[in-house]
């Protein structure tokens, strides 16, 4: 290797190194924590938690899925 690119390939790395493959993983890690075990998002588990029991009447199920926050997030597509 020529001594002029040791610079040029020390920065590459460099950057590669100490951001790209930190940011990857800090995105990944951010999205990991927002899902529990068993695939269902945090914020749903909790609405789920609050208005399901028992004693809940099958009428009432489907304005509960309606509420359910991923769907709400999706966008709307029109046939």
């Amino acid at each position: 290797m020529k001594p002029e690119n040791h610079v040029s390939v020390l920065v590459i790395f460099f950057i590669l190194l100490l951001v790209i493959i930190p940011g990857i993983v800090l995105c990944w890690y951010s999205e990991s924590g927002k899902v529990n075990k068993r695939g269902v998002q945090q914020k749903n588990y909790r609405l789920y938690g609050a208005l399901l029991s028992e004693n809940v009447l099958y009428s009432k199920i489907p304005a509960i899925i309606a509420q359910n926050k991923e769907l709400l997030e999706r966008p709307t597509q029109f046939y």
